[in-house]
């Protein structure tokens, strides 16, 4: 994991609006270069020196040194795309917007919200309800019911990330855990079922600690053997909602054991099921395709 005194260091070389200044006006150069009097007179600094040590603060992390001029490194376009995505605000919440499928755990109708840059999807029959914070600039120029699919969309683009290794947050190295869901919510919470038998998947991050939980059903999709099973019914798993293979149910995906762990998520299809094992790592260990 990165250091405090690393991560004190990245904050300090930004707090300052010169600094954020300069960003921009490299982010808005046509080629991406700059050089050192274009940026100077960009930000109409007539102390050359003072205006040298705050590109200085950035250059190496965030800012490179080219034989052209100055540009931005990786970071330094990730941290200026931030700036943009916080700039756009939506005071007011979305929804709720009705969903055409239902829970996937009991059956109920379920509507999505937008608030507190957060997204719910709600069940009016039991507790299942899974939020992912979005940023507002994702749903700019959108009307409330194309929500739902913008929402999706930026769904599956945070479990296809994660799926490949990578933080959704910082692009640390993730890696999955199957646990029980019982084991991360309050004693209070109602299961559609026991859920000391439901499994789900934890990513988390070696970088930045931060953990993502995702049911095994939608962690499991581009799986060739999921994908195929799929498509031999004439199905696209990457045009369906996310929300058709979500496993909230021990119907759907159940914990078969916890030494050595397997568990278990089943896909159905026009009367044929796909029941695919998987270990505690969620590396797949079994199929099996039947009738029923």
């Amino acid at each position: 994991m990165i250091s405090s005194e690393e991560t004190e260091e990245a904050f300090t070389a930004l707090a300052d609006s010169t600094r954020l200044a300069i960003l921009r006006t490299l982010w808005e150069q046509e080629d991406g270069v700059a050089t050192f009097t274009e940026l100077r007179e960009a930000q109409d600094m007539r102390d050359s020196g003072q205006f040298n040590y705050h590109l200085d603060q950035l250059t190496g992390r965030f800012v490179a040194k080219t034989e052209a001029g100055y540009k931005l490194t990786i970071a330094g376009q990730l941290v200026y795309g931030s700036v943009l995505s916080g700039a756009y605000r939506k005071e007011e919440p979305l929804g709720p917007v009705e969903l055409s499928n239902p829970c996937p755990a009991c059956g109920g109708a379920r509507t999505l919200t937008y608030a507190d840059e957060t997204v719910v999807v709600e069940c009016d029959s039991c507790d299942i309800a899974p939020s992912t914070g979005v940023p507002p600039g994702v749903f700019a120029g959108y009307e409330a019911a194309e929500i739902p699919a913008v929402a999706n969309s930026y769904f599956r683009t945070i479990v296809q990330q994660v799926n490949n290794g990578f933080c959704w947050y910082c692009e640390g190295q993730t890696a999955p855990t199957v646990v029980a869901m019982c084991d991360l919510v309050d004693e209070e919470f109602e299961y559609p079922g026991d859920g000391t038998e439901l499994p789900v998947a934890q990513y988390r991050c070696r970088r930045c600690d931060h953990t993502h939980t995702i049911n095994l059903g939608n962690c499991l999709l581009d799986h060739p053997t999921v994908v195929s099973f799929y498509y031999d019914h004439g199905i696209n798993v990457h045009e369906t909602s996310l929300w058709e293979f979500a496993t909230w149910n021990t119907d759907r995906t159940l914990l078969l054991d916890t030494d050595p762990l397997r568990a278990r998520v089943s896909y159905h299809a026009d009367g044929e099921r796909l029941d695919v094992i998987v270990d505690e790592g969620l590396s797949v260990v079994e199929t099996h395709r039947t009738d029923g």
